[in-house]
């Protein structure tokens, strides 16, 4: 069987379009999950920051041993 060069390429070519339009999907949504959990966990901090500034820091903020 005797195939053209070009055929091949194109072959390769359709294969990494649809593997890049399968993929492209599945990334973003791990992506805006952990920017979710990293947003979710910045706001905790902030809140327990602010809130050590108006109260002074007599409890544990969070992450932050104050």
């Amino acid at each position: 069987m005797n195939v053209a060069p070009w055929t091949v390429i194109g072959w390769i070519v359709v294969a990494i379009l649809i593997l890049s339009i399968i993929i492209t999907p599945i990334a973003l949504y791990v992506m805006t999950q952990r920017h979710r959990r990293w947003r979710e966990q910045l706001d905790a901090d902030w809140k327990a920051i602010q809130s050590d500034i108006q109260t002074g820091p007599k409890r544990s903020a969070g992450r932050f041993r104050l």
